[in-house]
């Protein structure tokens, strides 16, 4: 049984050298991105039987050594599943307040070149035309560039909110193509884990799959799923996107049903992907919802100044007894414009309400200065001035809303990110002594078969 003994320490030797290797790689990867520690598990191989002297039993067993069963990566499922929901949210609301960001510096509110100075610059001019010299030539000029400069601020600012829903129609394209690449990998990495997982470990890959699947979660809601072989299947919406090593892709399709933007359908069939998340979402709802809203706003706006102004406009006389014209012309914000033949001839401003001494007269430009606190909009309910107000009160609360959901998601991200270092980060403390631990341990393996060898010599001196 001395060669036994032998084997014995040889088998220790062999695992402690290994559980010292993997400590050893523990401590290269100690700053590397993404990187699960390992812990080697050890097991004892299968006993000897020898004969025993005994009355019951004329058999026992005799230990054989240790062998390495598994080097382990550790991973807590729960806190991934975690971190790749705060992704999902956080990439949404990332992209929320990153656009809620650019409309606000899009209305550049409150500020001297604003629409709301505008507003009150055009107004103002109304008045000064109304009083105290409703034929003055130079308060009309004035009157006609305030209209023209309050026309060209809402088509300006119309025009910046479509170019971005036009942006946020590109970045939808390339968020599409970046999670069918991610999709790729994936389904790759499922090959190799699966071949891996059947001949020894995966732990390298299963690292990268983690990295690519967290991406993949800040892009878009995913449902996640291993099965016992390794494979992962990632669904979207009640959809599979990866199933082992099979990948359905997304398509980013126009729609004509949508301005001609792109819809996000299954390559396959065609049909809509259920899109409830990350910064896909986020980008959809920028562009459909909450930008479209404020371009709404804006249109609704210039529709009722136009109608309200062109109303009372018409009905009035301008110096030399004009009447019917309008005084803005366009359908909405964006095409909004002073008329042009007050333009070229601003004594045509109706600004009189009576056919005979129209040059004395301001009753007409009075009536339509006074349209600043008519309650219009709303069903009657709101003025242009303060629907204007609203809409500026509406964007600074949801971008407010925005960054503060932002800050929440990263303190929880930070929180997990945290939560997640600690199960499966390297620690040098730790590492540290367990290289003592098995050092010592390897040391006594190797005094152990020192111990076996001199035995053996002595055995075979006796012997001789």
């Amino acid at each position: 049984m001395i060669s036994n003994g032998i084997e014995i320490a040889t088998s220790a030797l062999i695992a402690h050298k290994y559980a010292m290797d993997v400590i050893g790689n523990n401590i290269a990867n100690v700053n590397t991105p993404g990187y699960s520690r390992e812990s080697i598990v050890l097991q004892t191989t299968d006993p000897t039987i020898i004969p025993v002297i005994s009355n019951n039993k004329p058999m026992a067993s005799l230990g054989s050594g240790v062998k390495v069963s598994q080097i382990q990566r550790i991973r807590n499922e729960f806190l991934d599943t975690e971190k790749q929901n705060l992704s999902t949210t956080s990439g949404e609301w990332s992209q929320t307040s990153q656009n809620l960001g650019i409309v606000e510096s899009t209305f550049n509110e409150p500020s001297s070149t604003g629409i709301s100075a505008g507003l009150n610059s055009y107004w103002n001019a109304w008045q000064s035309v109304a009083s105290p010299d409703p034929s003055s030539s130079a308060a009309r000029t004035t009157l006609v560039s305030q209209g023209q400069l309050l026309a060209n601020q809402l088509s300006t600012t119309r025009k910046g909110l479509t170019d971005l829903q036009t942006s946020n129609d590109k970045d939808i394209v390339a968020k599409v193509q970046t999670i069918n690449d991610l999709a790729d990998q994936i389904a790759t990495l499922n090959g190799q884990i699966v071949k891996s997982q059947a001949s020894g470990d995966a732990n390298n890959l299963l690292d990268k799959r983690t990295q690519l699947v967290g991406q993949l979660a800040g892009l878009v809601n995913i449902d996640y799923y291993q099965d016992a072989t390794g494979s992962a299947t990632i669904g979207i919406g009640g959809g599979f996107l990866v199933s082992n090593i099979d990948v359905a892709h997304i398509q980013a399709k126009p729609d004509s049903m949508n301005k001609n933007f792109n819809n996000v359908v299954w390559a396959d069939s065609g049909k809509s992907v259920s899109i409830t998340g990350g910064e896909l979402f986020g980008l959809i709802q920028s562009r459909d919802v909450k930008v479209q809203s404020y371009i709404d706003g804006l249109d609704s706006l210039a529709k009722s100044l136009m109608s309200q102004v062109n109303a009372v406009h018409q009905a009035g006389f301008g110096l030399k007894g004009e009447t019917g014209l309008n005084f803005f012309v366009g359908t909405n914000a964006s095409d909004m414009t002073v008329n042009a033949e007050l333009v070229y001839d601003p004594s045509k401003i109706a600004a009189s309400g009576q056919n005979v001494n129209m040059s004395g007269n301001g009753d007409t430009a009075a009536a339509i200065a006074n349209i600043r606190t008519k309650a219009s909009l709303n069903s009657g309910s709101t003025s242009i001035n303060d629907f204007y107000q609203n809409l500026i009160s509406k964007m600074g609360t949801a971008t407010s809303e925005a960054k503060t959901k932002v800050d929440m998601n990263t303190a929880m991200m930070t929180q997990v990110d945290t939560q997640i270092a600690s199960v499966s980060g390297v620690s040098i403390d730790e590492e540290m002594s367990n290289m003592i631990k098995f050092e010592h341990a390897y040391g006594a393996a190797a005094k152990y078969i020192a111990t076996v060898q001199r035995t053996l010599d002595d055995l075979m001196a006796v012997l001789k």
